[in-house]
């Protein structure tokens, strides 16, 4: 929209957090290399002249501030004096929370980041409110993007705590939830099984996506500035086969356990789920049997499941995950074994959920699904499986440390969380309009001017 308000954040943001104009000015709404020069030199100007005194947040608000940003720190403050929580977007309401903290320190306690965008200094304001985002979707695009996603993860959080401190069960929260038992016998599985799927792995349509990109070029906003949620809608317009898939998805979640009892906690998932629908299926393993057993009943699960489902979680309990998250990886986080002798670096123990993930994964994307690794050791599985099998690449959306930054979950919920990304993802493609839809001006600077029509 080109209304300046990334640079009052900017002059904002350099003072109270010590950057120079170069290191606080990103480019807003997308705008060219000669634009931005121009809004550095504005910035640099802005502080020379008016000279904001960074122990003063009301000095630095009328200096160099704006009125949208002096209104937006007075609602985290009256929030805060009302114990209600405020959820951050984007970098202008960041250089508000730093007009706010500077006038009333105490005010960060009651902010809730939700994701770091493309804007230059927003990582610098985020470190000093204390805050650590929950996403990472490179948006460049305020609006409440990112809130508005993050408002759900709190709903899913609020679910949780219901369910722990629920004194009576919900018979709809069970019917969402379904066990698979491994048979006692092991099946024949030869080089057959493996042919046929790493043979006829379809391929994300093309043109689906050359179409979903159109329109989201055409969307009335700056070019390329939603981000992952832009690229995430034109994978999933590959998978589906559509230029413009309908928001509603059908998701599922399979977690497998080793545990011969029900999975701790289990209910508080179900009722997660519950939520946004999303059923649950638990694969329980049986130990004792070999890998390609659990491969085999995995793929037969997951191939079951996805006959409907279009969007799967994949995951594991919590005793299975952190042993095998420890055993596949170095402590930067990088696969430590070659792609196609790692299985046998797998303590044995261990052998079985590794071959049910892969079996999982291979099935679903051959039912052309979109797959969410739930954890850490689900997300190396699927990273190791990728580079045995390239095809299936296009269908993984790796989240644990790519796209959120949830902490330690309930198994399953990272998977529920990016869900509900993939839903907004689609939301964008169905629900904003385009340049001609809306009548507005197309951009005027930057990769926009040339690309975006009406």
């Amino acid at each position: 929209m080109g209304i300046s308000n990334t640079t009052a954040s900017a002059c904002i943001a350099a003072t109270l957090c010590g950057l120079t104009a170069e290191q606080a000015t990103g480019r807003g709404t997308n705008i060219s290399d000669e634009r931005l020069q121009k809004k550095i030199r504005v910035v640099k100007e802005a502080l020379l002249v008016n000279q904001p005194d960074p122990s003063d947040g009301l000095d630095v608000l009328a200096k160099v501030g704006g009125f949208e940003l002096g209104a937006i720190a007075g609602l985290m403050l009256g929030a805060a004096a009302s114990h209600a929580v405020t959820i951050l977007d984007a970098f202008n309401s960041s250089a508000a929370a730093l007009i706010a903290q500077a006038l009333a320190p105490a005010v960060t306690d009651y902010l809730l980041p939700s994701h770091q965008g493309g804007e230059r200094a927003h990582g610098a304001a985020l470190a000093k409110l204390g805050l650590t985002p929950h996403l990472f979707l490179d948006i460049k695009l305020g609006e409440a993007c990112g809130s508005s996603i993050t408002a759900r993860f709190l709903a899913l959080a609020l679910d949780e705590l219901d369910a722990l401190h629920a004194e009576n069960g919900d018979k709809d929260i069970d019917s969402d939830l379904f066990l698979e038992r491994m048979p006692a016998k092991a099946p024949s599985v030869t080089d057959k099984t493996f042919n046929f799927y790493f043979q006829s792995m379809p391929a994300p349509d093309h043109a689906s996506m050359m179409a979903c990109q159109k329109r989201l070029d055409h969307l009335a906003k700056p070019l390329y500035s939603l981000g992952h949620l832009e690229s995430i809608a034109t994978e999933f317009a590959g998978i589906a086969c559509e230029g413009r898939p309908e928001k509603e998805q059908e998701p599922a979640l399979l977690l497998f356990s080793t545990q011969k009892e029900t999975v701790p906690r289990q209910r508080i998932l179900s009722a997660v789920a519950h939520t946004i629908e999303m059923p649950v299926t638990i694969g329980r393993l049986r130990m004792g049997l070999p890998p390609t057993a659990a491969f085999d009943f995995a793929r037969v699960t997951a191939e079951d499941i996805t006959l409907d489902a279009t969007i799967l979680g994949l995951g594991l309990t919590e005793d299975i995950a952190a042993p095998l998250a420890d055993a596949l990886m170095d402590d930067d986080g990088e696969l430590l074994y070659a792609p196609e002798d790692f299985l046998a670096h797998v303590p044995k123990d261990l052998q079985l959920p590794v071959s049910a993930l892969i079996g999982a994964i291979i099935a679903a994307a051959h039912n052309s699904t979109m797959i969410l690794p739930s954890d850490a050791a689900t997300e190396l599985v699927a990273r190791y499986t990728e580079r045995l099998a390239p095809d299936v690449r296009p269908y993984l959306l790796h989240l644990d440390g790519t796209l959120t930054n949830l902490g330690d979950t309930l198994p399953g919920i990272t998977a529920c969380a990016g869900a509900l990304i993939v839903e907004a993802a689609l939301s964008v493609l169905n629900d904003m309009k385009t340049f001609e839809e809306t009548k507005v001006a197309i951009a005027d600077d930057g990769p926009g001017k040339e690309k975006q029509k009406k």
